[in-house]
């Protein structure tokens, strides 16, 4: 998503908040990158300017990580949510995408869905149970609170 919006001419931020399992690095071939990323920033007492990098490759604005530790405290944290403020204020971007873990492995995919304006949810075709899609899209449509819950039946 992020770079289809940098195709058209949109500045992008794209942050790994996977902080379990971070994976954009590896994507991005930019793993040094990581090392010093954003769920160290948010680990850190002190406050500094959050690690972000611009792509030229791809155009985009990268929020790198490496595993952090206790990623639900982080996701819950104040320094995250004046992170997000500050990038949704920032004349830079156009558009602030959030990465997160799989929705049916932690809960921080929901810690971030309510942080954010619109969550998409990707799934593997021939891989996600179809039950699973269908409740989401019910759920989807009764619109309760941004997000909807799935628990296992």
């Amino acid at each position: 998503m992020a770079l289809a919006l940098s195709m058209r001419g949109r500045h992008v931020l794209l942050l790994d908040l996977d902080l379990r399992k971070p994976a954009l690095h590896k994507i991005f071939g930019l793993r040094t990158a990581a090392k010093n990323g954003i769920g160290q920033y948010l680990q850190a007492e002190k406050d500094a300017e959050p690690p972000l990098i611009f792509s030229e490759k791809y155009g985009i604005s990268l929020g790198l990580t490496a595993p952090a530790a206790h990623p639900e405290r982080l996701l819950h944290s104040e320094k995250l949510k004046k992170l997000l403020l500050a990038a949704r204020a920032d004349e830079r971007f156009d558009y602030v995408l959030l990465d997160s873990p799989p929705m049916l492995l932690s809960a921080d995919a929901e810690a971030l869905s309510a942080l954010s304006d619109l969550s998409v949810l990707v799934v593997r075709q021939d891989y996600t149970p179809a039950g699973i899609v269908k409740r989401l899209r019910r759920c989807a449509h009764a619109e309760r609170d941004g997000f909807c819950r799935i628990y296992p039946e």
